[in-house]
């Protein structure tokens, strides 16, 4: 095994010393996972990633080897792409981050981090229970749904049936304090962020909602949320029941398992009842409707365009060759001719009586490859310049075309 590229996906835990007992590994690319911890040493001593970073002029001014295969926690990198490699740089001022490779930093502070759900969940669109929220006069302490302790620090949010739509995002997981997260009976849809694995939650409730994807892992080993682990069973049935069951609660607690549906209409996970949650159906329905709807206008217009694409005459400026020798300007006249069908180009030229040039812009002439070769026994060629007053120029289209040449003039010498 020589190359490991799994950047951009959710593993998590700590990067596997078992990848130091591969001899000849020699790329690694771990980035944009969430991976905690630290890169075994023995990696970083091994030069991974040389292809890579052969060209990368900033790479010598590298302290620390580890970068080349992961930038470290409390860190994001600079590189283009999802690598999560060098140049690596230090989270800023109420930022953090707790994952090696990673490519952004989260906010730390936390106003901003509920204006960033309230920005995710589409909160101008909010029920009228909640509209405190963003109010610059108050502390957030004092915003609907949200309680704070004796030091100002979050610990509840509490929205349920308030009309949120959109995804949780991420920064609430750096909320330090935050003991019960009550999002349940909206429309929130996307995953549940595994960055909320480091909030030392008692109570989490997103029951009710769209939600599709399994809960992460990492989530589903929280001991006391929910009661999880608390009987020395640790579920993911806890955090929320898988799709095709049901709980009233829309997760295990007690005793209480997640019951199998019969039909397969509990798309979601933390389903309450065996049917779609408040707003799901119309809202499927709608969206299906839109899909068909999209889908009937493309093919019609596709359709359409293809149609008229093979029947539409264009007009192009021309030139004959006694005009040319005679000093007329190359544009001297127009003529109806179609790029799209070589058939009005045989008529063109039997009509013409002569040979003629089509002076045809560049970034047309090189969506036109039936001009590049023989057709049968019709050969058509492009002459390429971009000196509209001298002769023509070499016939080495493809070269001239890349070349920045302006200009192509199609040479159609009459059909016989």
């Amino acid at each position: 095994l020589t190359d490991i590229f799994i950047s951009d996906n959710k593993f998590s835990g700590t990067v596997p010393d078992a990848f130091s007992n591969l001899p000849q590994l020699k790329n690694l690319f771990i980035g944009e996972n969430i991976f905690t911890g630290i890169i075994p040493p023995e990696l970083c001593d091994r030069g991974l990633n040389k292809d890579f970073f052969a060209q990368n002029k900033n790479s010598s001014d590298v302290r620390d080897a580890c970068d080349f295969i992961a930038c470290p926690v409390g860190s994001k990198s600079l590189q283009e792409g999802h690598h999560g490699v060098h140049p690596c740089k230090k989270c800023g001022f109420e930022e953090v981050n707790f994952y090696v490779g990673a490519t952004n930093c989260y906010v730390s502070d936390e106003r901003a981090i509920l204006s960033e759900f309230y920005q995710a969940t589409n909160g101008d669109a909010w029920s009228e229970n909640v509209l405190s929220w963003l109010d610059k006069n108050i502390s957030y302490c004092m915003w609907e749904g949200v309680e704070c302790n004796s030091k100002n620090e979050i610990v509840e949010i509490s929205l349920s049936s308030s009309n949120l739509f959109g995804t949780i995002s991420s920064s609430l997981g750096f909320l330090p304090q935050l003991k019960k997260l009550d999002l349940s009976d909206n429309k929130i849809y996307g995953d549940i962020p595994p960055e909320l694995q480091y909030l030392p939650l008692e109570t989490f409730d997103i029951s009710g909602n769209m939600l599709r994807d399994d809960v992460h892992p990492r989530l589903c080993q929280m001991v006391g949320v929910n009661g999880n682990g608390l009987n020395g069973k640790v579920s993911c049935d806890y955090i929320a029941c898988p799709s095709g069951t049901h709980n009233p609660l829309g997760h295990m607690y007690d005793s209480r398992a997640c019951l199998p549906c019969l039909s397969d209409s509990t798309r979601y996970i933390g389903s309450k009842t065996c049917s779609p949650p408040k707003g799901a159906s119309e809202e499927q329905s709608d969206l299906l409707t839109t899909v068909i709807l999209a889908l009937f206008t493309f093919f019609v217009v596709g359709f359409i365009m293809h149609r008229e694409g093979r029947r539409a005459i264009h007009k192009y400026k021309t030139t004959s060759e006694e005009e040319v020798n005679e000093g007329e300007n190359w544009m001297s006249e127009h003529v109806d001719a179609s790029p799209d069908d070589i058939d009005a180009l045989d008529a063109f030229c039997k009509e013409t009586d002569t040979d003629r040039w089509l002076d045809i812009p560049k970034s047309e002439a090189k969506k036109m490859p039936h001009f590049l070769e023989s057709q049968d026994s019709r050969r058509f060629h492009i002459d390429i310049t971009t000196d509209k007053s001298s002769n023509m120029l070499n016939k080495n289209t493809s070269t001239q075309l890349e070349n920045g040449a302006e200009d192509a003039w199609i040479d159609m010498p009459r059909i016989i």
